[in-house]
């Protein structure tokens, strides 16, 4: 028997994952120096050929690297020892990748159970009512026919199924495979394993559409994220619009990937005698007028505010034109890619990567008409 599993899926909107979930490390990979460190006696350890035989390859390396041992002793020279030292380093870095995949393994499943202990489950007080009151439990003391909540950046307390919502779960510390995958209620795809950590419990659905589209996210979250990457069928399709007249006809699958790194410019709108301005607005947009389009993401704006400071957050990684005007915001109809290109003759260019938040003052100039 196992235990079910609720994944709650509040609304099916294109909205980000839950602020201020703590951050989790990117594990160095072989190249670790800890887990080089740690694996070391181990790779020393299988140079024994007791062990080592079990590996034919490595095996013959090593009988190879034993007797041209031998032989550059008996007949020293500078290329005999090169070969030798080449043959050792060979079983050692060897044995060495070896020792670390079998340390990371064991320290996956350490990590595993470990999560599994000390995870606290929000089980239903009522298992009959999906959306009924919760209350907290370590995951130890949930017994067979328990039905708990997960939502996004919860860790997955038990083994179970999805009896209610859809949600894309890590599954990395079991599988190895960093890509998140689909577990919803019912069918083959329902299964969900204790330890993993759910991703995200918001999805979307768009029904009835034909025709080029472009997906923009509405949700600004305070200038914290950005659209980085949209993939249909697999395929990064960068800023390009969906065809879908022309998709094979059915299900189109559609990932979006939202960052929480955006780029922010913020500073003051000021004077010729660096005075703050009145009032006024700024504009940010790419300098490639490909990027001018509709609800793009390379194209923000702010008003200033008191003492004429600005913001310009959700900017994604690029080269823009700044340029502060001294008016407020124009009117939606009026941002065309022939008033951004009036605007780019007296704008000042800017880079920005990933996280950048750049201060500037910029000078309003007169809104061109």
């Amino acid at each position: 028997m196992t235990k079910s599993t609720t994944l709650a899926a509040p609304s099916a909107q294109l909205a980000p994952p839950e602020p201020n979930r703590p951050p989790r490390r990117v594990q160095g990979g072989l190249l670790d120096p800890s887990l080089l460190w740690q694996a070391m006696p181990d790779a020393l350890r299988k140079l024994d050929p007791r062990t080592l035989w079990k590996n034919p390859v490595m095996f013959i390396v090593e009988v190879g690297a034993v007797f041209t041992t031998v032989l550059a002793i008996a007949n020293p020279s500078v290329f005999g020892w090169l070969i030798v030292i080449w043959l050792w380093l060979t079983v050692l870095f060897a044995n060495l990748a070896e020792a670390v995949a079998e340390g990371r393994g064991k320290a996956q499943a350490d990590a595993l159970r470990r999560a599994k202990t000390d995870t606290i489950a929000r089980r239903l007080v009522d298992p009959a009512v999906l959306d009924g009151a919760e209350e907290p439990v370590p995951a130890p003391e949930l017994r067979p026919g328990d039905r708990v909540v997960c939502e996004a950046g919860d860790v997955i307390p038990g083994d179970g199924d999805v009896i209610d919502g859809i949600a894309s779960v890590d599954e990395s510390a079991i599988t190895g495979e960093s890509a998140p995958v689909i577990r919803e209620s019912g069918g083959d795809r329902s299964s969900v394993t204790g330890g993993t950590r759910v991703l995200s419990d918001r999805m979307m659905e768009i029904t009835n559409v034909v025709g080029p589209i472009r997906l923009a996210l509405s949700t600004r979250a305070d200038g914290e994220w950005w659209l980085k990457r949209v993939r249909v069928n697999g395929v990064d399709i960068g800023d390009d619009p969906i065809h879908l007249g022309r998709l094979a006809s059915g299900d189109i699958d559609v990932e979006v990937v939202l960052a929480r790194n955006a780029a922010t410019i913020s500073g003051r709108v000021v004077t010729t005698s660096r005075q703050p301005a009145g009032s006024g607005s700024v504009m940010v947009f790419s300098t490639d007028p490909e990027d001018w389009y509709e609800r793009s993401r390379y194209v923000r704006a702010a008003e200033a505010g008191e003492g004429g400071q600005f913001s310009v957050g959700g900017l994604a990684p690029g080269d823009y034109w700044m340029v502060a005007l001294d008016t407020t915001l124009p009117a939606a109809d009026r941002l065309t890619s022939e008033f951004l290109r009036r605007l780019a003759s007296f704008a000042t260019h800017v880079s920005l990567s990933e996280g950048q938040h750049r201060q500037t003052e910029l000078r309003p100039m007169k809104t061109p008409r």
